[in-house]
């Protein structure tokens, strides 16, 4: 499942790549969580130059806190850059 979220990422459709990851991150995947953080963060999502799609950094919070408590430690740059401001 993460990696047909990764491959709709991909494809930019941010709408799919979310509910696939959610699907995941809800079954205990810190991957997952993690990288639906990024689908809300605004950073990410000027990175890859998303179109139409609204950013959420309280949601980019509250994923990215999910994937630390799983164990993805990589997230805690993007979580005490949101958390600062």
């Amino acid at each position: 499942m993460i990696r047909r979220a990764d491959e709709m990422l991909a494809l930019r459709d941010i709408s799919a790549a979310r509910r696939l990851y959610a699907y995941a991150a809800e079954a205990g995947s810190g991957k997952a969580a993690a990288a639906l953080g990024q689908t809300y963060d605004p950073a990410f999502l000027d990175r890859i130059g998303a179109q139409g799609i609204r950013p959420d950094p309280a949601l980019a919070v509250r994923w990215y806190r999910q994937a630390m408590s799983l164990g993805e430690a990589q997230v805690a740059p993007a979580l005490s850059r949101l958390e600062r401001r």
